[in-house]
């Protein structure tokens, strides 16, 4: 039981941050495919 209780926290905070993020910012789909070209080349490539 506590393996529920612990998997249920962890995607009530994935949830959480994810609400909190989409939020935060509000992009096109341009932005979203193109990373807006706020990332560098070296973590485009990674």
């Amino acid at each position: 039981m506590i393996q529920l209780t612990i998997i249920g926290i962890y995607l009530a905070l994935l949830l959480g941050l994810g609400i909190f993020s989409s939020r935060l910012f509000r992009g096109t789909s341009k932005d979203y495919m193109l990373a807006s070209h706020s990332i560098g080349p070296f973590l485009l490539l990674m």
